[in-house]
């Protein structure tokens, strides 16, 4: 919590982790540099928009299926639709799979919400999608979208990949990547 003196709005970031996250420190403990950094871009937040902001962190079971990611968004869109009406503004701050989570939740929020996505797992054009795929993308009323990632980063590229293959194909895909000297090209928007 936030509050510099005189402060004229009132702002939430929520930060959401990433699938086997939802035990670590990084995203809940106080002083480790992970958990610091959020706050710190809090305070930043408050300072340079003259606004009280709360962040707070999102836990879900952090378990690599789309049941439990689509359950975690409907827990997240109904903790922030309770809470949305002390808020001027709402910043959503996935990692890995929690950006999915974000993305899903964003289809039931009624309040304009930004999202930061950091690393957000991809798929590539020719895989198959599961249809419930389609809640991950930004809803009707995202005011902003802002997409981080790395062409390099194999965890991303390999977290695209759908839940219940086999670690060996995992394996074999990171060698194939890692032999090839570059990783796949993914589509990536901000918009």
């Amino acid at each position: 919590h936030y509050a510099p003196e005189n402060a004229q709005g009132h702002s939430l970031i929520v930060l959401i982790h990433g699938t086997g996250a939802a035990h670590a420190g990084w995203y809940t403990k106080k002083g480790h540099p992970h958990f610091e950094g959020f706050l710190k871009f809090g305070q930043t937040h408050a300072e340079t928009t003259d606004s009280v902001v709360d962040c707070i962190s999102f836990g879900w079971s952090g378990n690599n299926t789309i049941e439990d990611r689509l359950v975690a968004a409907e827990n997240l869109a109904r903790f922030i639709t309770a809470v949305s009406i002390r808020y001027g503004s709402i910043t959503l701050i996935g990692h890995s799979h929690g950006s999915n989570v974000a993305l899903a939740a964003s289809q039931s929020i009624e309040n304009p919400v930004d999202l930061i996505l950091l690393a957000t797992p991809m798929r590539k054009g020719n895989e198959e999608i599961d249809p419930r795929e389609a809640a991950f993308s930004p809803g009707p009323r995202v005011a902003s979208v802002y997409n981080i990632y790395s062409p390099v980063d194999l965890l991303q590229q390999l977290g695209s990949i759908r839940s219940g293959v086999r670690p060996a194909d995992l394996i074999a895909m990171a060698h194939s990547i890692v032999a090839s000297g570059s990783s796949r090209k993914m589509a990536h928007s901000t918009e």
